[in-house]
């Protein structure tokens, strides 16, 4: 991954945050952030996904610290997205995520996980929604923390749930891991004449096409994430890979894999509106490529995020089966989920009232 050149920084200590906690609340990146706690953490706890998303979106990020006697005791990236619905707008409602924290170096340290999440709602403002997850490769000690945490700020608790592969045996391995029917469905695709090619930067703009024309069938609004040149920018070469699937030169299915330390994942998936018939089985030829594709780099797990524990509709049920027939860990992990104060949790009622104002 490319370096992120070193910004002069200033801090704030919220009034609220535990006494002698040492947390600070930055909104530029300070310059030893990938230093710690190391060079395997979750890619959305690091300086370049904080840098994509105040460049490329526009959004505020919070880098948030507490130190002790020099030394780090705990971190967390967040940031900060207006919610774009004429009732937010008016009470000025804005919603703060983040993804996999916070890190700690003692994951059992109730009282740093605390004083970073009150820092980070006090230097965020008001009213807020939240929207967090645990770490769950490198520490998922800390989601145990969470439970405590959701009754210290009164926000919801839910669970979420991923598929973790293990890569370490190399594709042989992997392959005999796999579900029957995956294995079928990846070898009647190959032999009915679909191919895997990696597109380049030259054909970004094939796969923003489809990824708009796949959103917009299925009613939904582009992800917050996916590969662009300015993404492509502040990586490596490397780092994000998009395979496709061709049939007679025509492409069917993206499924762009992000390479991170050990692991990788997928995000941001697309395919052509209304296949029928054996071309609905592209996405296992495209799972089965990343597969591939991770092995020869050496790469140890492939994180198949994005799996609800209990599906509640016929959708999830089947995002479930499907991430479930590749030989993975199934794990799940806790999400925060509300508002913040008294304001905040108002609106999140509202927003459950009504659904298709607050999204």
């Amino acid at each position: 991954m490319k370096q992120q050149e070193s910004k002069a920084v200033t801090g704030v200590s919220p009034d609220n945050s535990p006494e002698g906690a040492g947390v600070q609340v930055l909104e530029q990146c300070p310059v030893w952030w990938d230093e710690y706690p190391g060079k395997n953490r979750s890619f959305y706890q690091c300086s370049l996904w904080g840098q994509y998303l105040k460049e490329s979106k526009g959004c505020r990020t919070f880098y948030c610290y507490s130190e002790s006697d020099g030394k780090i005791k705990g971190t967390l990236l967040a940031y900060l997205m207006p919610i774009e619905s004429p009732l937010a707008k008016i009470f000025k409602l804005n919603k703060l995520y983040w993804h996999q924290g916070p890190l700690l170096a003692d994951t059992a340290d109730f009282d740093t996980a605390n004083a970073l999440l009150a820092a980070l709602f006090n230097a965020a403002g008001g009213p807020l929604l939240v929207n967090g997850s645990s770490p769950y490769i490198d520490q998922k000690e800390v989601g145990e923390l969470y439970p405590g945490l959701s009754e210290k700020f009164k926000l919801k608790m839910n669970k979420w749930a991923t598929f973790l592969v293990d890569l370490t045996g190399g594709d042989e391995k992997v392959w005999l891991n796999l579900l029957p029917d995956a294995r079928r469905l990846v070898s009647r695709m190959r032999e009915s004449g679909y191919e895997v090619r990696f597109i380049g930067r030259n054909d970004l703009a094939t796969y923003l096409d489809l990824l708009q024309r796949y959103r917009k069938s299925a009613g939904l609004a582009m992800p917050p994430f996916y590969p662009t040149n300015e993404l492509l920018d502040q990586l490596d070469d490397d780092a994000v890979l998009l395979p496709g699937v061709y049939i007679d030169d025509r492409l069917c299915a993206v499924s762009p894999v992000l390479f991170h330390g050990d692991t990788c994942t997928f995000f941001a998936a697309a395919q052509e509106p209304g296949l029928t018939g054996r071309e609905r089985s592209v996405s296992y030829l495209l799972h089965w490529s990343i597969m591939e594709a991770a092995c020869r780099c050496k790469i140890k797990s492939y994180d198949l995020a994005g799996v609800a524990p209990a599906p509640a509709t016929a959708k999830e049920e089947g995002i479930k089966r499907f991430k479930g027939k590749w030989g993975g860990r199934y794990l799940e992990y806790p999400v925060l989920d509300g508002g913040v104060g008294i304001m905040g949790r108002c609106l999140d009622i509202l927003r459950l009232i009504f659904r298709k104002t607050i999204k």
